[in-house]
């Protein structure tokens, strides 16, 4: 009766376009709204974030990144100019990860940079309003940053790179994700995939980690 009543209440919402439920590991119910169902790609917005930061991670942990210490304008000497807050000097993978490089909120910026040719040349031209680590902002070029971090070390798209080393390991498929004028995978809002290959993923992270015990 509580599923049925889940089920009820999503198509009720209206924005909901799909619903699935994993219990001890299993699929156990699944329902789809607005067109979709279970074998097309649906836009998982800024989920894409839980990728960027997973895929940081694998890069630490095969030693692609150092630490998430390090200092990210180490991997974009080519984006310094004459007259650039010195304390983009002290933003570090960390910071990104927190969304706390010292940038506004994204509703206050976002639009004018991805209206441009080169996104990240327009975020080292944001101005700093804290200093780096001071204060969480919500601001996907932040994510984005990694992405292009991810690229840099890899010399690998983000999404190659992921499905390299999580989403094909995982037995899930990215549908589709879309990159900047740049050829960057765009870091905060722009992968597609098949709502059960969603819910693999959040298992993966309840689960500790791990799939099948791997």
């Amino acid at each position: 009766q509580k599923i049925d009543s889940a089920y009820i209440k999503a198509k009720e919402i209206g924005f909901v376009d799909a619903l699935l439920i994993i219990r001890n590991g299993k699929l156990v119910a699944e329902n789809y709204y607005n067109g979709y169902d279970a074998g097309k790609g649906h836009q998982i917005w800024s989920c894409t974030k839980s990728f960027m930061s997973a895929l940081v991670g694998i890069a630490v942990d095969i030693g692609l990144i150092e630490s998430v210490d390090k200092k990210i304008m180490d991997y974009f000497p080519e984006y310094a100019y004459s007259g650039m807050d010195s304390r983009f000097y002290d933003v570090t993978i960390e910071h990104l990860l927190k969304m706390s490089m010292g940038i506004d909120n994204e509703e206050n910026n976002l639009i004018p940079v991805v209206q441009t040719n080169d996104w990240i040349y327009q975020t080292f031209r944001l101005p700093l309003m804290f200093d780096p680590g001071q204060k969480f902002r919500y601001n996907s070029l932040e994510t984005h940053l990694l992405s292009a971090i991810i690229t840099k070390v890899s010399s690998k798209s983000a999404r190659e790179f992921a499905e390299e080393h999580l989403t094909t390991p995982m037995g899930i498929e990215i549908v589709d994700w879309k990159p900047d004028p740049k050829g960057n995978s765009t870091g905060g809002y722009d992968i597609y995939m098949k709502p059960r290959d969603m819910a693999v993923l959040g298992y993966m992270y309840q689960n500790g980690g791990r799939i099948n015990n791997t």
